[in-house]
């Protein structure tokens, strides 16, 4: 159902809402792929969970997020809500279990697998040279040398003790 025009934010993000479990207002409105809620508000789409906080705190303060204590993107609940900067996201999330490291050649970024990392760990030759060999920078063979780079792949340090490395 489409809202009226006159209705004001809290009418429309009430209109939007139904309670789930655990405490959790969910938003039944538009949402992204990442899965948070989204209403067009004041001629552009903004954060359901971002509106419903400027409503019940008012005005969020420069640099700061909106984060979810109930981890649930669709959840509108201001109890559920509070204030932190970027850093503060990041740290909840590794907290929580979300974060998952990828390393290697699992990282998009990777040029290199895991074989020819442990080649150039080994191989014979300048700096340079090696560089050359497998078409990347000499300061990255560098750091795979010094073990700096692809540290998952040499283990503890008692493993690499062990394994002459």
């Amino acid at each position: 159902m489409k809202v009226p025009r006159h209705w004001t934010l809290s009418q429309r993000l009430a209109h939007y809402s139904v309670h789930g479990s655990a405490g959790c207002i969910l938003w039944t409105a538009a949402k992204l792929q990442c899965g948070y809620g989204v209403l067009f508000w004041e001629g552009r789409s903004q954060y359901a969970h971002r509106l419903v906080w400027t409503v019940a705190n008012g005005p969020i303060p420069k640099g700061f997020h909106i984060l979810h204590k109930c981890d649930v993107p669709l959840c509108i609940n201001p109890r559920h809500l509070f204030l932190g900067r970027h850093a503060d996201n990041m740290a909840d999330m590794v907290a929580k279990g979300r974060h998952v490291a990828r390393q290697g050649e699992a990282c998009g970024r990777s040029k290199l697998t895991e074989t020819q990392v442990r080649a150039i760990y080994q191989a014979p030759g300048s700096l340079r040279e090696v560089a050359h060999q497998f078409g990347i920078s000499r300061a990255q063979v560098r750091r795979i040398k010094n073990r700096l780079a692809w540290k998952h792949l040499y283990g503890t340090t008692l493993e690499r003790a062990q394994a002459g490395l």
